[in-house]
C-alpha cells in the first residue's frame, strides 16, 4: 500500500508543485505590493499591521481557493489524469488488487488536499492570533471558529466527493474540475433561490445551517463512495 501512494505522489507531482505556487502566489502578493508601494516605510509598524491585515484576508481566501479548485485538481490528477495518460490502464493489467489501488489515490488525495488545507488553516489561525496586538481587534470572535471550522469542512467534503464522482466518470481532470465547478453552482443557485423564498430571517438561517452542516457533508460522503464503486468496477481503473 505504501509503494503505490508513494507511486501515486510521484506521478502527480507536477499538479501538487502548481498547487503549491499558485497558494504561494497569493500568500506572497500582499508583501510584495507593500514593497512596491512603500519600500522605504515598510519596516514601519504601520505597515506591518497592514501585512497582518492583508496576509489574514490572503490566509482565507487561499483556503477556499483550496477547496473550491485545488481538491478538484487534486482528485482529478489522481482518477481522470491517469485514466487520460493511459497509466491507469497499464496498472490494470499489473497484478494488484483493485480495492488497494482505489484505496491508494483515495487517501493520496485526501492527505495532499487536506495538507494544503491544513497550511491554510494554520497560516490564518496565526494571523488571527496576532491580530489582537497589532491591530487592537480580533478577526473573528473566538465563539465563530468552531462554526467557521465546521463550515470549511463541511464544504471541503462535498467539493471532494463531487469530484471523485465526476473524476470516476470523465477521461479529463479539465472536464472534472468544471463538472465539479458547475454542480456546485447548480447546487448553490438552488439553494439560494429556495433560501430567498422563505419569509422569516430565523428560518432561512435554519435552512443555511443545515445545507452547510448537515446536507454538504452528506453529498459529499454519498458522490465519494459512489465514485470509489465506479472506479472498482471500471476495467480501466
Amino acid at each position: 500500500m505504501r509503494n503505490l501512494m508513494w507511486k501515486d505522489l510521484q506521478q502527480n507531482r507536477n499538479v501538487l508543485l502548481v498547487v503549491g505556487v499558485i497558494l504561494g502566489v497569493i500568500y506572497l502578493f500582499p508583501p510584495l505590493l507593500g514593497l512596491a508601494m512603500a519600500p522605504r516605510e515598510f519596516s514601519q509598524q504601520a505597515n506591518w499591521r497592514n501585512l497582518l491585515d492583508a496576509l489574514t484576508g490572503a490566509s482565507w481566501i487561499a483556503t477556499w481557493v483550496t477547496i473550491l479548485f485545488m481538491s478538484p485538481a487534486i482528485v482529478g490528477s489522481l482518477f481522470a489524469g491517469e485514466r487520460a495518460d493511459r497509466s491507469s490502464q497499464f496498472a490494470g493489467y499489473l497484478p494488484i488488487p483493485r480495492g488497494k489501488a482505489v484505496a491508494s489515490r483515495f487517501a493520496v488525495a485526501i492527505l495532499c488536499s487536506l495538507a494544503f488545507l491544513l497550511v491554510n488553516g494554520l497560516i490564518g489561525l496565526w494571523c488571527a492570533w496576532l491580530m489582537p496586538t497589532f491591530l487592537g481587534h480580533q478577526a473573528v470572535a473566538s465563539h465563530e471558529l468552531p462554526f467557521l471550522a465546521l463550515m470549511v469542512l463541511s464544504v471541503y467534503l462535498m467539493m471532494f466527493g463531487l469530484a471523485c464522482f465526476w473524476s470516476s466518470l470523465l477521461s479529463s481532470p479539465v472536464q472534472a474540475v468544471l463538472a465539479v465547478l458547475g454542480t456546485a453552482a447548480v447546487l448553490a443557485t438552488v439553494f439560494l433561490n429556495i433560501n430567498n423564498r422563505l419569509p422569516e430571517a430565523e428560518t432561512r438561517n435554519h435552512l443555511a445551517s443545515v445545507a452547510a452542516y448537515g446536507v454538504a457533508p452528506i453529498l459529499g460522503l454519498v458522490s465519494a463512495c459512489v465514485g470509489a464503486w465506479i472506479c472498482h468496477r471500471r476495467l480501466e481503473l
